[in-house]
């Protein structure tokens, strides 16, 4: 739950007007796949589709969503 905590934190950052050699995904998409995968693991689909659905949303052609089936959702 502690590393669940950490990637839920991120969502709540400020993208850096500095320093851009950061991947912009993390602030975004790349932080929700990693929520998904946990909900996942935990048993929650629910939470685990609304996290890829967010996903795609926000990077349309996601691979790992739309290999889940959230293409069709």
């Amino acid at each position: 739950m502690i590393l669940e905590a950490c990637w839920r934190r991120i969502l709540t950052l400020k993208r850096p007007d500095q320093f851009c050699s950061v991947d912009q995904g993390i602030y975004g998409h790349l932080t929700l796949r990693n929520l998904a995968v946990m909900a996942e693991e935990r048993g929650d689909q629910a939470e685990a589709r609304r996290l890829r659905r967010m996903v795609l949303d926000a990077c349309p052609g996601d691979a790992e969503a739309m290999a889940r089936g959230e293409a069709a959702q």
